[in-house]
């Protein structure tokens, strides 16, 4: 029996398809007007200054997308945003959700939530340092409200419809995030556990982009590759391992609060030799390999290693299944930067031999 995710992913494969084109681009434009829409949002001080707090009645529907901006509600534009977040290019939506909706949780995120501060400095160079809130019990009702909006089967449904992917599993609550003076996050891709598609919303006002804290996508030409900090602003992209990206340095001259609320949709398929049946169909397809979570990769080698260590043969009904193994591996190896310049097959030979030069 193949399971609901797998089925949903052959089925998908049928009716659409991915451009090969692995190169990750980003793309703004979605509004077919030439009008600039109203973006006046309050500013902090603004805020501080009026005794009312806004409100929002999270009433429109029990999925994210009864809440975006008009403009983004158009069919033609859904399907636009679609084909590129199927093409791998970054999406960038400028005034994403009713603004009603963005100024009230802006509110609750400058003035009612106390950040905790998370760091972590990893041996393969990865650091990050910056403020978050990963426990949704200490959030107002209506934070967790939005919270659950991000995490309810119509949300998880309208991502897989626009991307392609399998985003039915359990996620991780999204988290509100405060970039501090001096914050950052070095550059990485996202492509970890069974995470699928990211979602990014900017929720910063009166900023100015000298200040850092803005999204820089790695995989842009330098000239268009930082975007600033901003307010009402939704990033979107399917995760892959190329994907990298980065926040940057947050100065000390920086005024203000630069606030965004992230999290992922995640998969709720496990690749099992027990139960998926079909799993050599599926892994015939290039782009089903592509699409790979990091979990499901390393089970996929796990396995392979077992059967070329154990010199097992394979189950009948998954003759074929090494081979695609074996070039699963063979596509995700990406040589080294020392490989490349040093002819070494690992970074310690290359520095061992860097240093005695």
């Amino acid at each position: 029996m193949v399971s609901k995710a797998l089925s949903l992913l052959l089925l998908t494969a049928q009716v659409i398809g991915q451009a090969s084109d692995t190169t990750v681009e980003k793309v703004t434009n979605y509004v077919e007007n030439t009008s600039t829409p109203d973006t006046t949002s309050p500013s902090s001080d603004d805020i501080a200054s009026n005794s009312t707090q806004p409100t929002f009645e999270l009433n429109l529907g029990n999925s994210i997308e009864y809440y975006l901006n008009d403009q983004y509600r158009d069919p033609k534009a859904l399907r636009k945003i679609s084909r590129d977040l199927k093409a791998k290019k970054l999406v960038v939506l400028k005034d994403a959700f009713l603004p009603a909706f963005a100024e009230a949780v802006h509110y609750e995120m400058y003035h009612k939530i106390e950040y905790d501060m998370n760091e972590g400095y990893n041996d393969d160079g990865f650091q990050f340092h910056h403020h978050n809130v990963y426990e949704p019990d200490t959030l107002s009702d209506f934070m967790k409200g939005v919270v659950a909006l991000f995490e309810t089967d119509e949300t998880k449904d309208f991502a897989y419809r626009m991307t392609g992917r399998d985003t039915f599993g359990e996620p991780n609550p999204a988290a509100p995030s405060y970039y501090a003076p001096g914050d950052y996050s070095m550059p990485h891709s996202d492509h970890y556990g069974q995470r699928t598609v990211a979602y990014v919303w900017h929720l910063t006002d009166d900023w100015r982009p000298e200040w850092g804290g803005g999204l820089y996508w790695c995989q842009e030409t330098w000239n268009s590759a930082f975007t600033p900090a901003s307010f009402n602003t939704l990033f979107l992209f399917n995760v892959h391992f190329d994907t990298q990206h980065h926040v940057t340095h947050v100065s000390r001259h920086a005024e203000g609060k630069r606030l965004a609320f992230n999290g992922w949709w995640v998969s709720e398929w496990w690749p099992d030799l027990d139960y998926d049946s079909e799993l050599v169909e599926y892994l015939s397809v290039r782009e089903h390999r592509d699409n790979l979570t990091m979990d499901q990769h390393d089970t996929l080698m796990d396995w392979l290693l077992r059967i070329e260590e154990n010199d097992e043969e394979e189950p009948e009904e998954f003759l074929g299944l090494t081979d695609k193994l074996r070039l699963i591996r063979e596509e995700s190896y990406r040589p080294s930067l020392f490989t490349k310049y040093y002819g070494f097959d690992d970074e310690e030979d290359a520095m061992g031999e860097a240093d005695e030069l």
